[in-house]
């Protein structure tokens, strides 16, 4: 059974938060470059960047696709479709925003730096979780996060979007 945890409303809401967060957090810094982690944390970096840029902020934007810097890649379970990334612009002593959707054990996120660091090193790397749901395995902690939920480990949580799912919401199985 699936249960809506939070509706469209909230999610547009927590967005828009989170960029006047990131707004005041990098006044001073000229190039900064939003990066979403496929899938759903493309999704929202589009959607960051454009309320930044709305701000009056020049924004570049890039999508990482981890699959093939996933630690456990080789662990069964089938193969998974590896989908394209995006960086058009050199990171080189940029400042990235990491958007990651859903952040749970940490492994994705490492994935995602270390493919940010094949295109060049970044200024610094910071990471927005839209949602925290906890159970770190690696050392690896938000500076930006839309809501911290508690979610038993049997349990999934999901960010839904519009943009793929036909609506806005986060839900658990």
């Amino acid at each position: 059974m699936t249960k809506s945890r939070k509706d469209a409303a909230w999610v547009k809401a927590t967005l828009e938060r989170l960029a006047q967060e990131i707004l005041a957090a990098t006044a001073n810094e000229s190039a900064l470059v939003v990066v979403g982690i496929r899938t759903r944390g493309s999704v929202l970096a589009e959607r960051l960047a454009a309320s930044l840029q709305t701000a009056g902020r020049e924004i570049a934007i890039g999508h990482v696709d981890v699959t093939l810097y996933r630690d456990d890649i080789n662990n069964g379970g089938g193969r998974k479709a590896i989908g394209a990334s995006d960086m058009p612009y050199n990171p080189e002593g940029k400042t990235i925003i990491l958007v990651d959707d859903v952040l749970s054990t940490g492994r994705t996120v490492r994935a995602a730096i270390t493919e940010i660091m094949d295109f060049g090193r970044p200024a610094r790397i910071l990471l927005l979780a839209f949602i925290d749901r906890g159970g770190r395995e690696l050392p690896i902690q938000p500076d930006f996060t839309g809501e911290t939920l508690k979610v038993a480990v049997d349990k999934k949580l999901q960010l839904r979007v519009k943009e793929i799912d036909g609506e806005d919401a986060v839900e658990e199985e």
